[in-house]
């Protein structure tokens, strides 16, 4: 599963790469929206078993940022590659 799930993160992140070579934010919307669902989704699991998080460790902390920045980004990101009204 780990593999897996390594292989698909390298992946999009190599497409994100690509996208902002491109400058295109448009082009970068499913990873922006990976990023938040992944976001959201490991939040849920940190809600659903609290016990098992090292809350007040350095690494938690550091974790608990790096949630919140990938939500931020992925929010920012969408925001960003919206269509404008005229052009």
């Amino acid at each position: 599963m780990a593999q897996a799930t390594g292989a698909w993160l390298i992946a999009l992140g190599v497409a994100a790469g690509h996208a902002l070579l491109e400058r295109d934010a448009r082009r970068l919307r499913p990873a922006f929206a990976g990023s938040m669902l992944l976001a959201v989704l490991l939040s849920i699991a940190l809600a659903r078993y609290p016990h098992q998080f090292a809350w007040q460790s350095a690494a938690g902390t550091a974790y608990l940022i790096f949630l919140a920045t990938m939500l931020l980004t992925g929010v920012a990101g969408l925001v960003r590659g919206l269509p404008r009204g005229d052009r």
